[in-house]
This record gives structure tokens, C-alpha cells and sequence, in this order.
């Protein structure tokens, strides 16, 4: 008798400890949670503690060497997993006799690059096509030295795995190396973006295997970077009907392919980097489950420039189809600006301004405000990004954007839309500078 009472204390003295445990460390702690799911070190080091930018994902990937070379002449493949018109004229891979057929624009692979060719009064442009990505780009090469972005060591060994003379010392590149560069670079985000959602390529093709292969579109990803404005110009009035004075994301509806076309004139590298990192990250969010509907433009410009301010603080990309240029593209710190506007009411309520579809029905000033909305959204807990990021992307044909909203908030994070605003301005006035 004695020894089951002696048990029953043990039992409620578990239970109590238990009990005591559980409410130091709740379930849905967002910090108990972050430490499982998210290193801190991956914060940038450089910008305000606790903002949540983010200099790198850890996604797990170590770069592996996949080309072999020839011993007798080394600048040739010989398991090239890439098309290259470059690469093909020097001789670096074999000739595709297979090449007939292959689209760009909804077109004939053959008769865009011809029309490029004749436009730009040049055959010395780079066009790669790999399992993912058709890159175009007739950008000169360029000396990386003065603009060196945090991920240069990484991508030169990668870039070196092509072009055995290139080195983690490397400074200039060619305009072709500087294609296979970019082409690195899209690669390194598209690998973020299955970070950011959960879900690898294979899991993608599985689990919406009635959507089409490449992220649930019909066809890959189209990437063109010219070097001047004009060709780009001439080339979105012919390809896509309308054009941008910068540049332009696209859904071709008959091909199911997402399209970006911008060029790179009077642009420093770091600045042609963050423009096209943050137009392809549009398109990565749009083709993801195929492409049926616009998700809240707050969200898509927000994540655009969080994930661009990875590369360089110096330069922000703004989605504006005309005007001038706003002052604060060259703005490196938002957030003194951003917890002014709070302090001063200047920053409308959330509900009133999160169902808008076009980048354009946002002032300048509100690119700031974007941003900060989509860092809280991190600091409320990385491993439930993925979550309100799939929620979105389940909105049925009868509900509003608004609604789809309050129900992925719920769901991924079990607050409401006034809950976010008034969470959202309280974390502002604590974590922002004043200047």
C-alpha cells in the first residue's frame, strides 16, 4: 500500500514538473521554435540586431564539383548538364544536334536568337539553357573586386568548376563567365526559395504531380539581362507587347512559363545583381504551384527586396512601370525612416492596403514599409513561413485575396490581420534605430 502511495507522489510530482516545464517553455514559443529551425549567425552582421535581414539560409548545400575535364585540354566538358551557345562555339562542350524544336517567347528557339543577334548587332551574347533556367545575357564582362557580394568566394569555386582558370582569387570575368555566373546565382536562390517553402523540386513534382515540372509550371523559368536599354525595349514591345523602362516579369500563358526581361545600362554589377534577383524572386513566387492569381503585391515587393538586400544594401529595385526615378532607391537604411513614419501615423493599417494586386498602387515610400512587414514576418518565426506561404498559394476561386489572407495569418501564425498591423508597429518602436 505504502509503495503505491510512494508511486502516486512520484506520478504527481512528474506531472507537476512537467506542468512547470511547459509553461517556461511553451509549444509555440516563436524563439524555442527558431532556435530548432534557424540559426541566428545567419543574420547579417553588418545591420540592425533583431530585423531579421538575412545574409544567408541554411539550406544545407556544399558545393560538389559536377564537370569533368578533358586531361589533354582542360577548358573542355565532358558531362556537360548544360546547353551553351558560347560554351558550343569554343569548342568547351559537344554540339546538340537536338537543339530542333526548342522554344523561347512562346517562339522558335532558332528565330528569337537570330532577331537578338541582329538587334544587338552581335553574336558575342550567351544564351545557357539547364534543368531549370533559359538564360539570355549580352552583358561585357566586368572586374568584381570593388563590388564584392558576401556569396563571391562560393560562386567563383563554382564558376571555376566550368572555367578551370577562374579561382576564389579571381577578380574579372568575361562576359561569358559573367552569363554562367548569373545563371550560379539564380541557382543559389531557387535553392533559398525551396528553403523559404518547404518543398524541393522532387517533393514539388510529387506531391502537384498534375501541374506541370518546374514548380508547377509547363516550362522553365525565362531569364534575358541586356546590356542596353534599347534592345531590351525593342525586345519586350516584340515578345511580350508592352515594356517597362527597366524591366519586366511576364506569364506566357500558351507556353505556362514565366518570363523576366530587364537590361543593365549605366548599372554597376551589385545593381544589375539586385534587379534581377528580385524580379526572378516574383517569378519564383508566381510560377510556384503554376501561376492562377496574383498574390498580395505587399508580400511579393517585400520579399523581392529582402531577398536583394542580400547581395548589396547600396541598390533597391522598385517596380514602377514609368516616372521618375524615387529618391530612395539609393536609401541603404530603411529602418530609422520606417519607425519615423510609425510615429507620425503616416503608415495606413495593413487591412486597408494588403489586398492591393499591382506594385503601382503603392507610393515609393511604401517599398519600406513592405519590407519591414515581410522581416516581421520572419521574426515571428522562420519554420512558419512556409506554412502562410502554402496558404496563400491554396486560395480557392471563391474567395477574395482579403479572405485568403486572413485565413493563411490564422493558420500560420493564429493572429489576425489588425493583430499583425498592431504586432508589427509595437516590434518596429522597440527593434529600429532613431537614426
Amino acid at each position: 500500500m505504502r509503495d503505491l502511495e510512494t508511486i502516486g507522489r512520484v506520478l504527481t510530482v512528474l506531472c507537476l514538473l512537467a506542468v512547470v516545464g511547459s509553461a517556461q517553455i511553451p509549444h509555440d514559443d516563436p524563439v524555442e521554435a527558431q532556435k530548432k529551425w534557424y540559426d541566428r549567425a545567419f543574420e547579417r552582421p553588418d545591420l540592425i540586431e533583431g530585423a531579421f535581414e538575412v545574409l544567408r539560409f541554411p539550406t544545407g548545400y556544399e558545393f560538389a564539383s559536377r564537370y569533368k575535364h578533358d586531361k589533354k585540354n582542360r577548358k573542355r566538358i565532358l558531362n556537360p548538364d548544360f546547353w551553351c551557345t558560347t560554351c558550343a562555339r569554343e569548342k568547351r562542350i559537344p554540339k546538340d544536334p537536338k537543339r530542333v524544336g526548342k522554344r523561347l517567347m512562346e517562339r522558335e528557339e532558332s528565330d528569337v536568337l537570330q532577331w537578338i543577334k541582329a538587334e544587338t548587332k552581335s553574336s558575342r551574347f550567351t544564351y545557357i539553357e539547364d534543368e531549370q533556367f533559359k538564360l539570355f545575357m549580352d552583358l561585357r564582362g566586368v572586374n568584381l573586386k570593388e563590388f564584392r557580394n558576401p556569396f563571391l568566394k562560393e560562386e567563383m569555386r563554382e564558376l571555376g568548376d566550368i572555367f578551370p582558370k577562374v579561382t576564389e582569387k579571381t577578380v574579372a570575368v568575361n562576359g561569358h563567365q559573367r552569363t554562367h555566373l548569373y545563371l550560379i546565382r539564380a541557382h543559389r536562390l531557387l535553392r533559398d526559395f525551396h528553403w523559404m517553402t518547404g518543398i524541393d523540386a522532387a517533393g514539388i513534382r510529387e506531391k502537384y504531380h498534375w501541374l506541370g515540372p518546374y514548380l508547377g509550371m509547363k516550362n522553365k523559368l525565362e531569364v534575358y539581362i541586356f546590356n542596353r536599354q534599347r534592345p531590351y525595349l525593342r525586345f519586350a514591345t516584340r515578345y511580350i507587347g508592352r515594356s517597362s523602362k527597366a524591366g519586366q516579369c511576364w506569364h506566357m500563358f500558351r507556353d505556362r512559363c514565366m518570363i523576366m526581361a530587364m537590361h543593365g545600362q549605366n548599372a554597376v554589377d551589385p545593381q544589375v545583381a539586385n534587379f534581377a534577383m528580385h524580379r526572378i524572386t516574383h517569378n519564383l513566387f508566381d510560377a510556384f504551384r503554376m501561376y492562377s492569381f496574383k498574390l498580395p503585391a505587399w508580400f511579393q515587393m517585400g520579399m523581392g527586396h529582402w531577398i536583394e538586400r542580400r547581395e548589396s544594401v547600396r541598390y533597391n529595385s522598385f517596380c514602377f512601370s514609368e516616372g521618375v526615378i524615387p529618391k530612395v532607391l539609393f536609401e541603404t537604411r530603411w529602418e530609422p525612416k520606417v519607425k519615423k513614419m510609425i510615429a507620425k501615423d503616416r503608415a495606413d493599417p495593413f487591412v486597408s492596403v494588403c489586398s492591393k494586386k499591382e506594385y503601382g498602387e503603392f507610393p515609393p515610400k511604401y517599398h519600406m514599409i513592405t519590407f519591414s512587414w515581410v522581416c516581421y514576418l520572419w521574426r515571428l518565426g522562420p519554420e512558419k513561413m512556409p506554412v502562410f506561404i502554402n496558404a496563400l498559394k491554396d486560395k480557392k476561386e471563391t474567395e477574395t485575396l482579403y479572405q485568403a489572407q486572413v485565413r493563411a495569418f490564422r493558420k500560420a501564425y493564429n493572429i489576425n490581420l489588425i493583430q499583425f498591423d498592431h504586432g508589427w508597429r509595437e516590434w518596429v518602436k522597440k527593434v529600429y534605430p532613431d537614426m
